[in-house]
């Protein structure tokens, strides 16, 4: 009877081409992770897409700073979230490259996977800059406008002035001279 041969053995320390079977299931948990990073950046360039639209729609009577700031405080943390796990991967493949060989394929390419990442990450991040540089210039803008409405107030801190009885124009005179009623009298001296 001929013999038949037998499947080789699958165990975790079984080197297969000089290369260790649970370093290509680290590289398949890297790869996991990697697609993770990949959609949470697809998804804060998507938040960031939405605040820019905000920002550019922007008009002097159309308040909507809590959900701008809160799209930024998302996106920041989002920001902030990615980098640490970039950071992370970054050296997760460094390690794998040594158990892998420095001139291994699947190591250069998991390098290549988290350069790409880091590229996108790094145009989201350049991205919300320029989109905050924006809100920035569309709120000087807007309380440029509201100046030349209302006017100048000496006082940058001080709030736009509200119109009210209060605030009577000189023709009236001063509260001494108001009438019966009190109705304001006409100086016409």
């Amino acid at each position: 009877m001929p013999a038949v041969p037998r499947p080789p053995e699958t165990g975790g320390s079984t080197r297969s081409g000089g290369r260790d079977s649970s370093s290509y299931a680290q590289l398949k948990e890297f790869h996991t992770t990697a697609s993770s990073i990949s959609m949470d950046i697809a998804s804060t360039s998507q938040l960031l897409s939405d605040l820019a639209q905000m920002v550019k729609k922007k008009s002097q009577f159309q308040d909507d700073t809590r959900q701008v700031n809160d799209l930024v405080v998302r996106i920041k943390s989002s920001i902030e979230n990615l980098n640490g796990r970039l950071e992370d991967a970054g050296r997760q493949i460094a390690q794998q490259k040594r158990s892998l060989g420095k001139n291994s394929q699947a190591g250069q390419e998991a390098s290549n996977v988290v350069g790409q990442l880091k590229e996108e990450f790094t145009e989201a991040a350049a991205g919300f800059k320029k989109v905050l540089q924006q809100r920035t210039d569309v709120l000087k803008e807007t309380d440029d406008r509201k100046r030349q409405i209302y006017g100048q107030s000496d006082d940058d801190d001080m709030a736009i002035p509200v119109l009210n009885l209060e605030n009577k124009p000189p023709v009236y005179g001063d509260s001494s001279s108001m009438g019966m009623g009190g109705f304001p009298t006409l100086d016409l001296t």
